[in-house]
């Protein structure tokens, strides 16, 4: 049993680090993970900007107007896999409770890792 349990912590160090996200190079992608999330910016109620931790920033352009998301934020659940799946997952504005869908990530023309190539 200590074998086992060895040999299984071995490959999970080994392989982690294919575990993390590569966002470097992708103009969009279907999903982000949570934990690559640093900060969130709403400039209006349709469009939601994601700053990943490492410079990548993700727009995302809902597909319907959210009011109040603005100016009361918003949070999301997980399901699971850490991952916000963009035209599948949704958030919920914090005052309202009101749920709005997300649209496609779409790499961000002011991405930090991008303007440092």
């Amino acid at each position: 049993m200590k074998v086992a349990f060895t040999g299984a912590l071995a490959l999970l160090i080994t392989t982690s680090g294919a575990w993390a996200a590569d966002y470097s190079d992708k103009t969009s992608t279907d999903c982000i993970y949570t934990y690559d999330i640093d900060y969130t910016d709403v400039p209006d109620e349709g469009t939601i900007i994601f700053h990943m931790k490492g410079g990548t920033v993700w727009t995302n352009k809902l597909p319907r107007r959210c009011p109040n998301i603005r100016f009361n934020g918003f949070s999301y659940v997980v399901r699971g896999n850490d991952q916000l799946c963009g035209q599948f997952d949704a958030v919920r504005v914090l005052k309202s409770g009101s749920v709005c869908q997300l649209g496609e990530f779409v790499r961000s023309s002011g991405d930090k890792a991008k303007s440092a190539d």
